[in-house]
């Protein structure tokens, strides 16, 4: 038995399902990177959900923390059950604030093991498949996914075509590909590069890591080119040094078969394009109480240069004053439009400030 379940796309980056959790209508944000499923602790408590069960170590490439274990959790989907599933409590505040909207659950690993999962970007679609109901017939030959010690998957890749390395499949992600810096440095992948920086957030809190560019990614027999990466000195995964994020998978027709230790990502026209999104404003921003409040200003940026500092409010884009449906809005992804687009962004002092953009790494 299949379910198709339409999703939205936060950022152009991260997949987000509206679903049901108990009966209570929840946004959920799915994430094969997260060690297991999280709810928000304030959400859980909204439910009256006991906490049961161990405290477990949740594990991010850049860090670790620890949260308590709930009751089970039933999940449904249009009022038809979707599956149970186990979780741990947990302040999701950080990734609210990072995509500007309520995000109530982290669909962890544990929800990629209950499925097979095809992705369908083009059209907002996921097919959800009992791992005994799949049928792969006409799929072509599956890459293999190596299983780390925390039940992470990784799939060989190459970068610039050096040796292959596992890098971790993270949904969650919204960097085509993040790696760790000694890595990036043994591997000589940053030198003599443009480099900037960015302020990424994850469930354990926002860490900042150096941004640049790859001339290829090659997995299985497609190859990406021109792809953004971030590398981070706090990177704490030791069996894998690196991760692939939703951009880079959404280039393709992805099937992830977690259960099976397998995924397939088959050629949909699109991996050979050069044309990655990218911050090309240097902000780092969240969206706040309808305001863009500047987290980050990314070194050697066309923001840096204008002088924008960390604090600093954005009220309104272009004349169009900021509200509760600009997260969802094409407006929200000024910050990637072509080099050259010029942005007048009114701050909250009621001044009048513009910014050019510009390919800063």
């Amino acid at each position: 038995m299949s379910i198709v379940i339409p999703f939205e796309l936060w950022q152009d980056s991260a997949i987000v399902l509206k679903l049901a959790v108990n009966g209570v209508a929840a946004t959920a944000l799915l994430d094969s990177g997260a060690t297991l499923t999280l709810i928000d602790r304030g959400f859980r408590e909204a439910l009256n959900l006991r906490l049961a069960g161990p405290d477990y170590n949740v594990q991010t490439p850049t860090g670790s923390t620890r949260a308590r274990g709930t009751e089970t959790l039933q999940l449904t989907f249009g009022g038809a059950p979707l599956c149970t599933t186990q979780a741990a409590a947990y302040d999701l505040s950080p990734m609210t604030k990072a995509y500007g909207d309520s995000i109530q659950l982290l669909l962890g690993r544990d929800f990629f093991e209950t499925f097979v999962i095809e992705i369908d970007t083009r059209r907002r679609l996921l097919e959800l498949t009992l791992g005994d109901d799949f049928d792969a017939t006409t799929l072509p030959e599956p890459l293999p996914l190596a299983r780390g010690a925390r039940a992470e998957r990784a799939v060989a890749i190459s970068i610039e075509g050096g040796d292959e390395v596992l890098a971790i499949l993270d949904l969650g992600s919204s960097s085509p590909v993040m790696l760790g810096r000694a890595y990036a440095d043994a591997a000589d992948l940053v030198r003599d590069k443009p480099t900037s920086t960015a302020a990424t957030a994850t469930v354990d809190g926002v860490s900042i890591s150096t941004t640049f560019s790859l001339v290829d990614v090659a997995i299985g027999g497609l190859t990406f080119a021109n792809v953004p990466a971030e590398a981070f000195a706090n990177w704490r995964s030791s069996e894998f040094p690196v991760s692939i994020g939703f951009p880079l998978m959404a280039r393709c027709r992805a099937v992830l078969d977690f259960g099976g230790d397998q995924v397939w990502l088959i050629d949909n026209g699109d991996s050979g394009r050069d044309d990655f999104e990218r911050d090309r404003s240097g902000l780092g921003l969240a969206f706040e109480d309808d305001t863009l409040i500047v987290k980050h200003v990314a070194t050697g940026g066309p923001a840096e240069q204008a002088g924008w500092r960390e604090g600093e409010r954005i009220v309104a884009i272009n004349g169009q004053a900021l509200d509760a449906g600009f997260r969802s809005s094409k407006l929200a992804q000024w910050r990637k439009a072509a080099a050259g687009m010029q942005f007048s962004l009114q701050m909250s002092d009621g001044s009048i400030r513009e910014l050019v953009l510009c390919d800063h790494y």
